[in-house]
């Protein structure tokens, strides 16, 4: 999956963007931009969740797992967007191909 959480209360919403990309990979990121929103319903777990999805271009730092999230992650890895593995949440490869667009448009 991708890095990610929910904001603290009253904490704005590029703030807790920021902190999670932080805590979750030890990288600090750059300027924020909304991709899209995502619903995934999973009936047969009884979950559903309406997922804000962010991407940046800037960052500093090495992805490592911190301490505090080896238990939830084992490993961290890049993946062309072409070339996403499998299985991968529904909102996820939605968001990606959105970025993707979003990127040949661009490009033109």
């Amino acid at each position: 999956g991708l890095p990610g959480g929910k904001p603290e209360l009253w904490e704005p919403l590029h703030e807790a963007i920021r902190r999670e990309a932080k805590e979750e990979t030890t990288l600090i990121i750059g300027d924020i931009v909304s991709l899209c929103w995502e619903e995934d319903r999973y009936p047969e777990c009884g979950l559903h969740f309406v997922t804000l999805y962010y991407w940046t271009a800037k960052f500093a730092g090495t992805p490592t797992i911190p301490e505090s999230e080896k238990e939830k992650c084992d490993e961290l890895r890049w993946f062309d967007l072409d070339n996403l593995p499998s299985p991968i949440m529904s909102g996820t490869k939605a968001a990606a191909k959105k970025l993707i667009r979003e990127i040949e448009d661009n490009e033109k």
